[in-house]
């Protein structure tokens, strides 16, 4: 049996390079300049980050909280901790925000809504991704022809689910300029990748561009 593999580190919300080896800024620094802890500077762009609490987790706490009190047989308290563990591993998304300021810059771009088909660990998933992959998160994709060539070059997305874990379709939003979306078409096929590897493949549904 293949072992769950490791997600991407959560992206810049600016141009789309993880996260990872940025040095964490002092709490007395952030809170100066209108962040909390949640605030992030990418290494890459400079430009500023901040991840705010997902609907999901806190759905899924909220639930978790209610049944303590309850009693419940310690399987079922350890079967609902490993569901909000697989939560968490998914890593919380981050947003865009101003250099110093308090208030969220307007959102990206929409790009297109798709259907999306997450592979089997078999096929290079990352298991479980229903649970793992949180709403917003960002992901590098790449659209392709019928040929299966790329017609586009591997950016990043905002991937926004429409019905909580049981989804498969979803809007996605444009993060990098290294997707030309005048060149998406509806019906084109996409990959989607995880440390460099498919984990995912989409249709596009309904093209919705227009630079703001």
């Amino acid at each position: 049996m293949k072992a769950i593999k490791k997600l991407d580190h959560t992206r810049c919300p600016w141009c789309g390079v993880p996260y990872d080896e940025i040095p964490e800024q002092p709490h007395d620094y952030l809170k100066e300049n209108g962040f909390g802890i949640d605030g992030k500077p990418c290494k890459s762009c400079g430009k500023w980050g901040r991840y705010y609490p997902d609907m999901e987790t806190i759905v899924f706490f909220a639930f978790y909280m209610i049944l303590l009190p309850l009693h419940i047989p310690s399987i079922v308290s350890i079967f609902g901790f490993l569901i909000i563990s697989l939560l968490f591993v998914g890593k919380t998304p981050y947003y865009r925000h101003p250099d110093f300021g308090k208030y969220l810059t307007p959102e990206e771009p929409k790009l297109c809504t798709v259907t999306i088909h997450w592979y089997s660990l078999r096929d290079g998933g990352i298991g479980f991704p229903r649970f793992r992959i949180y709403n917003h998160i960002i992901f590098p994709i790449c659209f392709v022809n019928r040929n299966d060539q790329p017609v586009t070059h591997t950016g990043c997305v905002r991937l926004c689910k429409r019905w909580f874990i049981f989804f498969k379709g979803a809007r996605l939003r444009l993060i990098t300029d290294r997707i030309d979306p005048h060149k998406i078409r509806e019906g084109m096929k996409f990959y989607i990748f995880n440390q460099g590897i498919r984990m995912g493949e989409g249709i596009v549904k309904t093209y919705l561009y227009c630079k703001r």
